[in-house]
């Protein structure tokens, strides 16, 4: 069980209470912030995240962005990752992709330029 995120904020119920995730669904969101997160910038776990050190977002083609985003996944074998691809230009650059995580849940990750 985790808490529910909604575009980085916690999403709450009717109540006022934080919306729980389980299963896949927890997964999913899971492996999102895996990949949006930079390693070591979460204080109470610095080996949660990806490295994003030397990856350059501009030059590198979506196979390369593939690799990088598989590596960081490494314990999540059942999210496919369907879709990479580096848009924009400079400072307005970012990556895309799409995680499949079963049971038609389907996520969406952007990662800005400056990572």
């Amino acid at each position: 069980m985790d808490t529910y995120l909604n575009g980085g904020d916690l999403e709450v119920d009717v109540g006022g209470y934080p919306r729980a995730v389980y299963g896949n669904e927890e997964r999913c969101q899971r492996a999102a912030l895996t990949l949006s997160t930079r390693k070591g910038d979460f204080i109470y776990d610095r080996d949660f995240g990806t490295d994003w050190t030397g990856f350059d977002m501009i030059s590198s083609s979506g196979e390369e962005t593939l690799i990088r985003v598989r590596e960081a996944l490494v314990g999540y074998e059942d999210i496919i990752v369907e879709k990479a691809k580096v848009t924009g230009g400079g400072y307005r650059s970012k990556i895309e992709f799409e995680l499949d995580c079963g049971e038609e849940n389907h996520t969406e990750v952007y990662i800005r330029a400056g990572l």
